[in-house]
């Protein structure tokens, strides 16, 4: 899915069992992570920011505008954009 969930899940599990692959079980934690009411909030709100400068997320230039403009790891801002949970 996508590399932001991936990355929660694989710390997920780092803290409960230091195994080397997320489970999936830890990957459904990742989805529930990702699904909170805070966390869509934070994707909408950074939608509604590129919105602002005439840019949706499928826009091409929206990648690079919200790149130059945050501190976001990559795999947030293709979360953000990309509409993966």
């Amino acid at each position: 899915m996508s590399t932001f969930r991936d990355a929660i899940a694989q710390a997920i599990n780092d803290t409960v069992w230091a195994e080397l692959e997320p489970t999936p079980e830890n990957l459904t934690e990742a989805d529930a992570v990702l699904a909170m009411p805070e966390m869509q909030a934070i994707r909408k709100t950074l939608q509604a920011l590129i919105a602002i400068h005439g840019l949706s997320p499928t826009h091409p230039y929206a990648r690079t505008w919200l790149t130059a403009r945050t501190d976001l790891h990559k795999s947030v801002i293709d979360w953000v954009l990309d509409g993966d949970t």
